[in-house]
């Protein structure tokens, strides 16, 4: 994520409301890179047993449990 947040041009605000609809090719590299980086930690600590918590939302009643 930090090498994702070091190409982003601006913050959060400016990559979505702004690079993004404009078509900056900056905002489109730093927000694949955020994205990958992301993912890239959630595979890290799958793989070493961390369990993600399942949202399970009905009515209006939102209940979690474990995967």
């Amino acid at each position: 994520m930090g090498f994702g947040a070091a190409l982003t041009p601006g913050g959060n605000e400016y990559l979505i409301l702004q690079g993004i609809p404009c078509f900056s090719p900056h905002a489109f590299i730093g927000l694949l890179s955020l994205v990958a980086g992301i993912v890239a930690a959630m595979i890290v600590m799958r793989m070493f047993g961390k369990s993600f918590a399942v949202i399970d939302c009905s009515g209006d009643i939102c209940r979690t449990r474990d995967a």
